[in-house]
């Protein structure tokens, strides 16, 4: 497989996550979209270019991929435990919002090291309900895609090796200071 296609999948995957906000936002809290879709214009923006510039450049490299044996794409087991991991970051969150805005943010971090999508929509669901105002909502969708950023380029270093991870590690961080600094701006 070549590295840059592996590389441009990575960074796309980024960009697919924050359409995936978008729709949540559509279905768990509409009233959102009009504080949220800035930030989602601008979360999705550099994902979108530096994985449209992957796919055009020439001359991939290629790396060796092995198969093993070959196993099954769904599984129970898998399938409960991602179930479940959904349940415990709602339930983590709206915990959190019991102790303050630090209490909020840290459960949607500790949530979102697993999964992004429990905490954002609880966030979203407590937006929707009028308990979030929209800058902590705002500060709470980062938080959770930062810390699943981590997570992921992490794994990318760690499974794709140093080249692999260093610029998928390195794209995530651009695109969430990108994110950060739009939030900052609008929250202050």
């Amino acid at each position: 497989v070549p590295l840059r296609m592996t590389l441009c999948a990575s960074i796309l995957s980024t960009a697919a996550t924050w359409i995936q906000v978008v729709l949540m936002i559509l279905v768990v809290s509409p009233s959102a979209l009009s504080v949220t879709l800035p930030l989602m214009a601008v979360g999705v923006a550099l994902p979108l270019v530096l994985g449209g510039l992957l796919w055009q450049q020439g001359g991939a490299e290629s790396v060796a991929v092995s198969v093993s044996d070959q196993q099954d794409v769904l599984r129970l087991r898998e399938a409960v435990m991602v179930a479940g991991l959904l349940v415990g970051g709602a339930i983590v969150v709206s915990y959190a919002q019991q102790r303050g805005v630090g209490g909020l943010l840290l459960g949607t971090g500790v949530a979102a090291i697993a999964d992004a999508q429990a905490p954002m929509a609880s966030l979203l669901a407590m937006y929707g309900a009028g308990t979030l105002p929209a800058g902590h909502l705002l500060m709470g969708l980062m938080v959770a895609l930062s810390v699943n950023s981590t997570t992921r380029g992490t794994v990318a270093c760690v499974s794709g090796g140093w080249r692999f991870g260093v610029v998928v590690a390195g794209a995530l961080s651009l695109n969430m200071a990108i994110g950060w600094a739009w939030v900052a701006w609008f929250v202050l």
